[in-house]
């Protein structure tokens, strides 16, 4: 279980990552998405961690439909950092045992 939960954590601020790299990549600022505050849009990038509308929301600021947006996000995520961030969890678990 806490395998479970390490590597969930792991995924969500890879994908908080990637839509702050999308962002970036788009030339907008925290600022620039209407409809979420700053410190949302922060909360999001930071955690990973992301409502539907929320996501709706972003797509809409980036000029894209929600389909479009995720497949942006999806391009975006590198198999490698996946499989470095699996990796480091199934290390650190050997640690604890």
């Amino acid at each position: 279980r806490r395998r479970a939960k390490r590597s969930k954590a792991l995924h969500n601020r890879a994908y908080g990552k990637t839509i702050a790299e999308v962002r970036r990549n788009k030339g907008l600022r925290q600022t620039d998405i209407p409809g979420l505050s700053e410190r949302q849009v922060r909360r999001i990038e930071d955690s990973g961690q992301v409502t539907t509308t929320a996501l709706d929301t972003l797509a809409k600021a980036h000029g894209m439909e929600l389909s479009e947006y995720l497949n942006a996000i999806a391009e975006h995520v590198a198999p490698s950092t996946h499989l470095k961030a699996i990796k480091n969890t199934l290390l650190q678990d050997r640690q604890d045992t």
